[in-house]
This record gives structure tokens, sequence and C-alpha cells, in this order.
């Protein structure tokens, strides 16, 4: 086995195949996406240090990871300000996953050396703890449980419907109804359309949250059969818009915008619920509504607006998963 670095000339071809080769296969962590979260974090600077471990000229495991400068000069090892992630393909043996996590931990040893970090952020995705896991752990790195909502899309139509909260039923059927929801993926996205997303975003927070650039990339990704977009409009006004990014296997709910002065209308039920659908058709078999925040988490205190949110994904149905959060300062 062997280290592959991102410097390496064929790391890119490798990181494709270990994508591809994921069971998971979340879809933040694509190139678009990352150049999106770089112009997101436009005041910061990155440097690649991503690698992965090959065996036989076939990429068995990988980290997706950047040094992220920040305005005030501290380091910070993360997904390019999302957690670092770490993919392994299926390995034969136990001495395979050994050899994998020593190589891993060297790497992460070598990066830590070079650059100093001030901190270090990084997700498990998986049952088991990932060599990168492990590493933050002997270093007593502080671990706190991440709440998603995830839906299962082998099921049927009629199975996805049942698990609807009851009363999502009629407001669905509101929106069915009284809007003009359209759907926007590579097929028919225009500039236009992410550019009236983009007023109706500003209109609701009153003011421009991110630049110019996250919203061509948000174009460039939908064009490129990355992500896909929802908008409804009411009475001839668009009222709602929703973004979400997918894989061949993962859908996310991304970002959305709708009329605060509407918010006695289900203007995002509908759009969720056809969400739901079209990632199905599309062939994903998760589709993950986002975070969940539980009144009773310890470590931070989840405003009335944050609950109502995780109580609104959380009423089309599926499971609350657990993954595990690592933060390591200095």
């Amino acid at each position: 086995m062997n280290l592959v670095t991102a410097k390496d000339p064929c790391f890119r071809d490798f990181w494709s195949q270990l994508c591809q080769a994921d069971a998971l296969q979340y879809p933040v962590y694509s190139d678009l996406n990352i150049e999106y979260q770089k112009e997101y974090f436009r005041d910061s600077q990155f440097i690649d240090v991503s690698f992965l471990v090959e065996d036989n000229r076939l990429p068995v495991a990988g980290v997706c990871a950047a040094v992220q400068t920040k305005p005030d000069g501290k380091r910070e090892l993360s997904g390019y300000g999302w957690p670092m992630i770490f993919l392994q393909a299926h390995t034969p043996n136990c001495g395979a996953d050994q050899r994998i996590s020593k190589i891993v931990k060297a790497e992460l040893d070598r990066l830590s050396k070079e650059y100093s970090f001030d901190s270090i952020l990084h997700r498990d995705y998986f049952p088991t703890l990932s060599p990168v896991g492990e590493y933050l752990l002997s270093m007593g790195a502080k671990v706190r449980p991440h709440f998603t909502q995830i839906i299962d899309l082998s099921r049927s139509e009629e199975s996805l419907h049942q698990q609807l909260r009851r009363s999502y039923q009629s407001l669905i059927n509101w929106g069915q109804k009284n809007l003009e929801l359209k759907l926007f993926d590579s097929k028919c996205i225009q500039r236009e359309h992410l550019e009236s997303f983009r007023q109706l975003h500003i209109s609701v927070a009153g003011r421009q949250t991110r630049s110019q650039r996250t919203w061509d990339l948000q174009f460039e990704i939908v064009s490129q059969g990355g992500a896909f977009i929802l908008m409804g409009w009411l009475q001839g006004n668009l009222v709602t818009a929703s973004y979400y990014i997918h894989s061949s296997k993962y859908c996310y709910y991304g970002v959305s915008a709708s009329k605060r002065e509407l918010f006695d209308k289900p203007l995002s039920h509908s759009s969720m619920w056809s969400a739901i659908l079209h990632a199905r058709a599309l062939g994903c078999r998760f589709f993950d509504t986002g975070e969940q925040l539980f009144a009773g988490q310890v470590d931070r205190a989840p405003t009335t607006k944050e609950l109502s949110i995780s109580r609104f994904k959380r009423g089309f149905g599926g499971q609350t998963v657990v993954r595990l959060d690592y933060l390591w300062n200095r």
C-alpha cells in the first residue's frame, strides 16, 4: 500500500474512483462544491492536503482535507469549512484495515507537524470509528453527536407517503393546488432562474449574505447535473425556492428561501415532497433533510426557530441518524 497526495498527477483519477466505490457518496465534497466553499469563505486561504491510500493501483481509502488559514491567522484542518471526511472502499481483511490506518495516521502526524494546526474538524459517517477519528481521540479531541434526518428512498412512493406526518398530507395538497411549482435541472436551468432565487434570498434575509460568485457556482453545479432547484409561484409571484445537491446515491437539502409574510401558508411542504420524489426518480438511495437539533442537547441551546425547523424536517419521515463530530483545539 502507498500514500498518494493531492500533488500527485494520479490523485484526481484515484479520488474519483474512490468516491464511486464509497457506499454513501455524500455529495458536498465534489470539486464544484469545494469551489463553492472556497468562495463562501473568501476571506480565508486554503491549501489542499487531501490524500489517499492505493493498493495495486486501486484506491482503497482517502481523506478530503484542506488547511484553512482564517483572517485572524489561525489554521484549521477541515474539509474546506465542512468537517473532514474519510472514505474507504471495501477491503478484504482486517490486516488491510490496519495498514490503511497506519498510513492515514502517519500522514495526519506529518501534516500536523508541517502546519501546526490551531484546530482540526472531522466527522465520522460510519458505525465504526475511522482512522481519523481514532487519531483525534488519541490527541484529546472533543466529540459531540451530530443528528440528521435520513429518508430511505428505496421504499415505494406509497410507503414514503405513509411516513409523512398526518397533517402534512393536506398541506402538500394545498401547495400542489395553489402553487405553480417548477423543477430546474441540467436540462432546463438558466441563469435567470438563479438570479430570481438570489433576489428572493436577499429579500427574505434583508441583505446579501454571500457573493454573486457563490450563486454562479450553484448554477454550474446544477448545469453539470450535481443539483436541482425547485421554485414556486403564488398568483404569479415567486414565493419559495430551494436547492438540493446530489450524487448518484445521496441527495442533500441545501438551502431554501420563502416569503416571510406568507409563513401562515404551507409554502415549503409540497416543494420538499416533490424534491424527495425527484431524488428517488434519479435513483438516489438517501435523502438528507439536514441537521436535527433538540432541546436537550448539552453542547448548545437551540433557538425556538431552529427547533421548529428541525420539527418541520422530521415531518417528512425517515430516521434520525447519529454521526460523530470531532473537534481538536490546540
